[in-house]
């Protein structure tokens, strides 16, 4: 137990990049509001959301980018070119720009910080797949960055938070081109065979992670534009204290989420929701908003962690997860910003339509919600011995056909090898040839052995090839 709890200088690092990546977001959404509270209504709400649409391109490049591109100069180009993009849009901010340009700007400014959001998932979900703390290190890093951008919106103005935004995301690209895993520029490593129950284990996730993502989006809606109508009239500020009120669902859902064999992640994150049931109560007050704000602020941080935690734990298992490790966010947009856009389109009143209406969809949603937490089985781990849970029986035949060491086999069946890893796990411990040796036996690179040796060590809790031995002998 003590050993799963310990965090390591990675792990340190890597909360640290994703804190980064976090704070430039939310500084570029909140300087975005800024310019939107600018413009006439229409315009003000179509510029609170349209730049949703460009972050959705901007992940969607990254995937693209991975998939059609191969040579690593080539994808390390393409970082440049998201950098140079985003330094020139925050000059250009900087620099008061003026009319249309302001909207073009902050597309640009939107599309290049997509596409370092997909590099940054994929390097959460590529180092963490099976982590035994995933939870605290992303529950950590969204609370500290919900903490660093409300010091900032107090103690800084524009300027210098399009300054800071664009120094730390140059910092990034940077930090994660020297990574302590070698995965950034090459292809990822599979997780485990395709076996029929692994393949469908992964789909029925992946099914039940988007309805969720869905439904919530669903519940949002409303909420969402009550707030954004009060904040453009001022009568709200939505980036004042109840924002707090993510920090504390993030720390206990990162702490929830670590917990032994997951059960209580679906069951805590689904009292959540019900909580946000009081909100069905907004129409009846007038006055004081700030409880419901932060209400709605905790509803968003469980929904917000659900997400980003079930995408990245089940990415590795995909043969996309350059795609699904980051495909969170933009679908909550797709899910939130068009339905938000039209209900504002039809009557944009800070409380309009029916309570009563409201209050039965609100409930309806929540029934949904509730079937599918009971009915699907929401573990973004995939526990068990084998990948997807499944027996060692289900792994391709030809790991019994080796001529391997039984005994070997069956330590090797306790972890969640793929078949090529299972092939360096057996020369790293039956032989004593150097890597070179083994990646000329098995023919690949020197680079993917100590990438699959890497895999190894952290999905078997063994920090090197001597660890990896001994614990085998003993």
């Amino acid at each position: 137990m003590k050993k799963d709890m310990k965090i390591s200088k990675k792990d340190i690092f890597y909360t640290i990049l994703f804190t980064e990546f976090l704070l430039t977001y939310m500084i570029v959404l909140a300087i975005s509001d800024d310019y939107a509270r600018s413009l006439s209504d229409t315009g003000s709400y179509m510029l609170h959301y349209s730049p949703g649409i460009m972050r959705i391109l901007g992940f969607a490049s990254f995937w693209l980018s991975r998939r059609f591109i191969t040579g690593e100069r080539i994808r390390r180009l393409i970082l440049i070119a998201a950098d140079t993009i985003f330094i020139i849009s925050a000059a250009l901010l900087i620099g008061d720009i003026k009319g249309t340009g302001v909207i073009i700007v902050l597309f640009a400014l939107s599309f290049s910080l997509g596409h370092l959001g997909g590099l940054i998932y994929y390097c959460i979900s590529a180092a963490f797949s099976v982590s035994t703390h995933k939870g605290r290190i992303i529950g950590f890093s969204c609370a500290a960055s919900i903490l660093l951008q409300f010091l900032l919106d107090g103690l800084t103005d524009n300027i210098m938070r399009l300054v800071i935004a664009a120094v730390i995301f140059l910092l990034i690209s940077y930090l994660t081109l020297k990574t302590p895993a070698d995965f950034i520029l090459e292809d990822p490593l599979p997780y485990a065979g395709d076996s029929e129950a692994f393949t469908r284990n992964v789909r029925l996730q992946l099914i039940a992670i988007v309805s969720v993502v869905i439904i919530c989006g669903l519940l949002a809606c409303r909420t969402d534009i009550a707030f954004l109508s009060m904040s453009y009239s001022g009568d709200v500020n939505i980036y004042s204290y109840p924002r707090l009120a993510m920090v504390a669902g993030y720390i206990i859902m990162g702490i929830v989420a670590d917990m032994k064999d997951h059960k209580l992640t679906g069951t805590v994150f689904f009292s959540g929701m019900l909580l946000s049931a009081v909100l069905v109560l907004m129409p009846f007050v007038s006055g004081d908003y700030g409880i419901f704000l932060s209400v709605y602020y905790f509803f968003i941080s469980l929904y917000i962690f659900f997400y980003t935690y079930s995408f990245i734990s089940v990415a590795p298992r995909t043969h996309a997860p350059e795609l699904w490790a980051s495909i969170g966010r933009p679908l909550s947009d797709l899910c939130v910003a068009p339905i938000s856009f039209i209900m504002l389109k039809i009557g944009n009143e800070r409380l309009n339509a029916s309570p009563i209406y409201y209050a039965l969809y609100y409930f309806l949603l929540l029934i949904i919600l509730y079937i599918l937490t009971s009915m699907i089985k929401l573990d973004p781990n995939l526990a068990g011995n084998g990948p997807a849970g499944t027996d060692s029986k289900d792994q391709p035949a030809q790991d019994s056909d080796r001529g391997a060491d039984s005994r070997l086999d069956m330590w090797l069946d306790e972890f969640p090898l793929t078949p090529r890893e299972r092939d360096v796990a057996r020369l790293l411990i039956n032989t004593d040839k150097p890597i070179k040796a083994i990646a000329s036996e098995l023919d690949i690179s020197e680079r993917s052995v100590y990438r699959y040796a890497s895999s190894i060590y952290e999905k078997t809790g063994i920090d090197n090839r001597t660890g990896l031995i001994k614990n085998y002998m003993s």
